[in-house]
């Protein structure tokens, strides 16, 4: 019931049809007109409510930063989307219809209008991923899904869809593949480099072990013995070579690379370093030109190691020159930095292994039938210890065949008085020196151990050999030999221990402790200092400066006594 409808008069009375039939029109209006009003606040209602439920929608698409769109059921666009236009500034007119693909990087249109208009036709989900331009002009990639909305006689109404900035992710992904692509590229020649390891070890080896054979069969025949040992020395310095520069890799990897650097002129290193390949050349055959510039150029360098630097690039130019080539070193001044460029005819670079030509294991091919050894690691060295210089290494190449150049730039420094260097003939004469010392050889390598005693007593010293820690340590208390020669890593007391226990003993000052270990890095020479040791040497030490080093201490001797 929705109310009542009351008449009053002041006497009795009998309603009359007419008024009856005027009451019911009165009774009926008013429930239309209230029926009327509820429907008016229902519909207000709804209405509301739907309102509501569209702020809701437009601000929950505004916070997710999703761009959303819709199009007609043939898949234009009719309806505006603001989200699109925030993120591609175009305009409403720009974009409706098929405006959008204008927004597109020109590339991606065709496929994505193409996978569009089959999703149209057959009123499947569209899903792409393309590139979209940013308000800001740098083009962004989308991820994009629409789907239909059905009508009740099911067909298409309208597509609903949103875009999904992905650019971040594509950028990941594309570091993961470039990531991906070098530690591929990097496996790739560690294993590269193993095998060329394995293969120039067993090079100098082999002939070694083929002159073992030779001196058992020859006898006494000199002529043979004096050849063979001139090749194993050959092989056993190209095997100390490649020993040498697998360890400079890892010491400089490990920042163990102290320069010792020092005021020098680089007319000194250059002749050094020429001098230490003059073998190389001459065994090819090539002409070596040098062009010195007319002024002295100072640097502040290690001069080891920048010897090391142009006899590596002066080896290299000879190894990848064909036989009878020309290589010429040049050395000039350009403001503040000194110039050096070494420059050959050989086999060249192709441009495109320019870039990696200093690389770690990076090895340029050579020419058909022209087999080059190493471990291609030399011209990273170079640049390594180029740049601890302070300075920088660049090659350039016309291409295959048209020969290389190497260029270094190194800091110049004020001129000053430089030590000349020492000339062959200022050295100690190598051999016997004259004088009878003690001789004390421990080491755990009993092969190691023998074989330098022996050499030592063609030499005319007395030695004693030892194998461990302990038994030198006795050896060196109860002789009190003239000079010890001590390996770090013996068992029981390693070498260390040794030198700091005969160092604590009284009576032992006059026993030269010598360091021989394969362990060369500076602060291996200082902690062998530390330990009380006088030398250091690194294994394998030639026998010249094992005899220079006794002659030294003969000399010493001599002088006080």
């Amino acid at each position: 019931m929705l109310g009542t409808l009351a008449c009053y008069r002041r006497e009795v009375h009998v309603p009359t049809s007419a008024e009856k039939n005027a009451m019911a029109l009165l009774v009926n209006t008013a429930a239309l007109i209230l029926d009327y009003r509820r429907e008016i606040h229902a519909r207000q209602a709804t209405q509301e409510a739907l309102l509501r439920n569209e702020q809701r929608f437009r601000s929950f698409v505004t916070a997710t930063s999703q761009i959303t769109w819709t199009t007609d059921a043939q898949g234009n666009v009719i309806e505006d989307s603001p989200s699109w236009r925030a993120f591609t500034g175009q305009t409403y007119k720009e974009w409706i219809q098929t405006g959008w693909l204008q927004a597109l990087h020109p590339d991606d249109r065709q496929a994505t209008f193409a996978t569009w208009q089959a999703s149209v036709a057959t009123r499947s989900g569209f899903e792409a991923e393309y590139r979209v331009l940013h308000a800001d002009g740098d083009y962004r990639w989308t991820a994009v899904r629409g789907v239909p909305v059905l009508a009740q006689d099911g067909s298409v109404r309208e597509w609903v869809g949103t875009n999904t900035d992905i650019t971040e992710r594509k950028r990941a992904e594309g570091d993961l593949r470039r990531l991906a692509a070098r530690l591929s590229e990097e496996d790739h020649r560690k294993t590269e480099f193993l095998a060329t390891l394995a293969h120039e070890l067993r090079n100098p080896l082999a002939p070694i072990q083929n002159g073992l054979e030779l001196l058992r069969l020859a006898g006494n025949n000199p002529e043979i013995a004096t050849k063979v040992r001139d090749m194993m020395q050959r092989q056993l310095s190209h095997l100390v070579h490649l020993v040498d520069d697998l360890l400079d890799v890892a010491r400089i990897n490990s920042g163990k690379v102290e320069l010792r650097k020092e005021q020098v002129e680089l007319r000194t290193i250059v002749t050094n370093a020429v001098e230490s390949t003059l073998a190389v050349m001459e065994a090819a055959h090539h002409e070596l030109d040098l062009s010195m510039a007319d002024e002295s150029l100072v640097v502040d360098a290690d001069p080891v190691r920048l010897v090391q630097v142009l006899g590596n690039l002066l080896t290299n130019a000879a190894k990848y020159t064909p036989e009878h080539g020309r290589i010429k070193l040049s050395v000039d001044r350009e403001g503040q930095h000194a110039v050096i460029a070494v420059r050959d005819n050989g086999i060249g670079i192709p441009p495109q292994a320019l870039p990696s030509v200093f690389d770690m294991f990076t090895q340029v091919a050579a020419g058909a039938g022209r087999a080059q050894g190493g471990l291609g690691i030399g011209l990273s060295l170079v640049r390594r210890l180029v740049e601890m210089h302070g300075g920088t290494v660049t090659a350039a190449s016309p291409g295959e065949g048209e020969g290389s150049t190497f260029t270094v730039r190194l800091p110049v420094v004020q001129q000053q008085q430089v030590d000349a260097p020492l000339s062959q003939d200022q050295v100690a004469p190598i051999g016997k020196t004259g004088s009878v010392l003690k001789v004390l050889v421990a080491d755990d390598n009993v092969d190691a151990a023998e074989s330098l005693a022996t050499l030592l007593e063609l030499g005319g010293h007395k030695t004693t050999v030892a194998h461990d820690g302990h038994d030198a340590l006795r050896l060196v208390l109860q002789r009190q030999p003239d000079v010890a020669f001590l390996d770090i890593g013996m068992p029981e007391l390693n070498g260390y221990e040794v030198a700091r226990m005969v160092r604590q003993t009284s009576g032992t000052n006059q026993t030269v402790l010598v360091a021989l270990t394969g362990w060369g890095a500076h602060h291996d020479q200082d902690q062998a200092r530390e330990a009380g040791f006088d030398y250091h040497l690194t294994k394998p030490a030639g026998i010249e400066a094992i005899h220079a080093l006794l002659e030294a201490v003969h000399s010493a001797r001599a002088a006080t006594s």
